[in-house]
Order: structure tokens, then C-alpha cells, then sequence
């Protein structure tokens, strides 16, 4: 019997594990195939072997199969997906606590891996709803949204006042978390065409290295399918196709990005 495959008619990621939030493992362009080798639970994902070899996952909707898809097996050794930083309490002190200001004046240590100090665990487009707007059946109401909210955690998820957070594009604004009025740990800037934005200073005022997030965009082309799905804008790659050339929703997504602190 002939392997089923997947095929795309434009490209696709290729991910680590069956959701977005695993990371990015490769790509399948335009006419590409690749042979499925498992599924997972839900049935919604297929596990796919890559020309360099290796295996990856690629969302269903996004792609058409070819051959008997129902003698596929669920994946036996499915990848954890990544933690979901979850900020500590309300009523665990962040700011009062003697703790937290007892490092300033010693100055933490940089981590020992000797990568950034601060990491991104967090990039996500808001759904529909989430951005002011409706959904009634298929149909899209667009919000008036154009946030880009920023959190700052410290190595155990306790939201971290007191660190800037700096666009990279545009006039390059620098905001101070937990100074905006937006809450511990956070702030917001208005999003035009879109932005990019890294963490430059520490709490207790040194500089330090941070990963940067790209692509938060508000032009609905520069956005994946599998995000726009995950946001409900659209539920399969005909329907996003269609979504994106009517420009749906221009100018008008919101994003959240989570910096976590390595030590």
C-alpha cells in the first residue's frame, strides 16, 4: 500500500508538536509532500516525515491527504508541550515583598547558561472576541483593537515590576513594567502596521540581553493560517485564503508577548 501524505498548495510551518504553542521545526512549501507517519489524539494534527529526515506536525485543516488516512495510529511518544507561564497569585506579594527589593543592591547573577537573560515563553495572537469583536456562525465582526500587551515574569512566574520593555521599530518607545496603571509586570503599547519588541534594562537598572518577538503584526497576510485559526478569524486554509484577500481585519489584531527572566 502506498504511505498517505500530506500535501500544500502554500506554505505551512512545520511544528515540533500538535499545537501552536510548540516550537517551530521546519516548513513545507508551496506543492510540497511528506509522508504522514502518525496522528495525534484529537486527529486534528498529522505527525509528517521531513525531507531532512526528521519528523514534524503540521495542522490538518492546512493541508490535503492523499491515500487511507484511517490506517493511521495515534503518536505513541507525543512531546510535552511547553509550560504556560502562569503569573504566581494576586495575593502572593510581588512589589512589598523585602525580597524583592533585597537583590537590587546586589545585583542577581546572570544565568550560567550563557543564554539571553531574558527568554520569550509566550506569543499569542487575541481571538476575535478577545479583540472586541463577534462571531456569528462563520461570519467575522471585526474589533477595534490594536494592543500589544508585554508581561514580564521572573524565573518562578512571579509577574516582575520595574523592567523596560523597548519597541525595536517606529520611535522605539521604552515603558517600565507596573508604571503604565496596566497592572504588576505589564505594559501595553498601541500597534500600527506591527512591531517587534525586546526587554533592555532589568529591575535593577543594568542592561541586559533579551530573545526578541517579531511578526506581531496587524496585516492580516503577514500572519499564519494556523494563527489566525487559533484566533477563530478563520477555520481552514480556504477559508483563510479568502479571509487574507479581503484584507480582513486590517489594522485591527492585538497580541500578547511573555518575557521570562532567567534567574
Amino acid at each position: 500500500d502506498t504511505q498517505p501524505v500530506v500535501r500544500v498548495s502554500s506554505g505551512i510551518n512545520v511544528r515540533s508538536g500538535p499545537g501552536i504553542d510548540y516550537p517551530i521545526a521546519g516548513a513545507l512549501n508551496s506543492g510540497e509532500s511528506a509522508q504522514i507517519v502518525s496522528k495525534n489524539p484529537t486527529g486534528d494534527w498529522w505527525e509528517v516525515t521531513l525531507a531532512s529526515g526528521g519528523n514534524g506536525w503540521v495542522y490538518g485543516p492546512l493541508v490535503e491527504t492523499a491515500g487511507d488516512t484511517g490506517s493511521i495510529a495515534v503518536a505513541v511518544n507525543i512531546p510535552t508541550p511547553p509550560p504556560t507561564p502562569v503569573p504566581a497569585p494576586t495575593e502572593a506579594p510581588v512589589e512589598a515583598a523585602p525580597v524583592e527589593a533585597a537583590p537590587v543592591e546586589e545585583a542577581a547573577p546572570a544565568p550560567a547558561s550563557g543564554g539571553p537573560d531574558f527568554r520569550v515563553v509566550e506569543k499569542r495572537l487575541w481571538d476575535v472576541v478577545e479583540n472586541g469583536g463577534r462571531l456569528d456562525g462563520p461570519s467575522v465582526t471585526c474589533g477595534e483593537k490594536r494592543q500589544l500587551v508585554a508581561r514580564v515574569l521572573d524565573a518562578n512566574g512571579n509577574l516582575l515590576n520595574g523592567v523596560a520593555v523597548q519597541a525595536i521599530y517606529g520611535a522605539q518607545e521604552i515603558f517600565v513594567t507596573g508604571s503604565q496603571g496596566k497592572g504588576d509586570g505589564t505594559v501595553e503599547f498601541v500597534l500600527g502596521g506591527g512591531q517587534a519588541l525586546k526587554v533592555i534594562r532589568d529591575a535593577d537598572g543594568r542592561e541586559v540581553s533579551s530573545e526578541e518577538v517579531y511578526n506581531l503584526s496587524t496585516k492580516p497576510w503577514e500572519i499564519p493560517f494556523e494563527t489566525l485559526i487559533g484566533g477563530h478569524f478563520c477555520t481552514d486554509e480556504a477559508s483563510c485564503q479568502s479571509f487574507v484577500d479581503a484584507t480582513g481585519c486590517y489594522g485591527h489584531y492585538s497580541w500578547t508577548v511573555t518575557f521570562q527572566r532567567n534567574y
